[in-house]
């Protein structure tokens, strides 16, 4: 997905949220905030953590970014989550793992958006939430990241039409 830039008086910033947040209910049954993440300091997997980012409306996710952090939200499910060859994303469409999508997103995977707010716009990337989880017991790596390459581009036109949607 190309850099998209949208003017904060112009974007349904609290109509993206919700329709994120029951999309991550609908497929998990848990408090959706959890899985919105800071980028700098992804914490999905740190339980402590998460009880913080419980219950955080998006008024409460606009103040973050108007602070000047950067937050992931996700546009796919985990693979982790079904038991069929399809994962699902927030605006409805199931998408086929293809063989090389199969090597990119692992278990816990999600692709989605990392916003910012700079100036008087939002600025949204495709980007990845990874979760590596170790075999030998040790607490699980995060990281999320921008993704521009051609490997991911079955997601980035609805990408794209799913912020669209959000646009007066």
């Amino acid at each position: 997905m190309k850099d998209m830039r949208i003017e904060k008086n112009s974007f349904d910033f609290e109509g993206f949220v919700n329709n994120i947040y029951e999309f991550i209910n609908d497929i998990y049954g848990i408090d959706p905030a959890i899985l919105i993440q800071n980028v700098d300091n992804p914490c999905m997997t740190n339980k402590e953590a998460s009880k913080k980012l419980q219950k955080r409306n998006a008024k409460d996710l606009l103040g973050i970014l108007e602070n000047g952090k950067q937050l992931y939200f996700p546009f796919t499910q985990a693979k982790v989550t079904t038991d069929s060859d399809k994962i699902k994303s927030v605006d409805g469409t199931e998408y086929m793992i293809l063989n090389n999508l199969d090597n990119l997103l692992y278990d816990y995977d999600t692709t989605g958006f990392i916003v910012s707010l700079q100036n008087s716009e939002f600025m949204f990337k495709s980007a990845i939430h990874r979760v590596i989880i170790k075999k030998n017991g040790t607490s699980p790596i995060e990281e999320i990241k921008e993704i521009d390459n051609i490997d991911y581009e079955q997601f980035y036109k609805p990408m794209e039409s799913f912020l669209k949607k959000f646009v007066r």
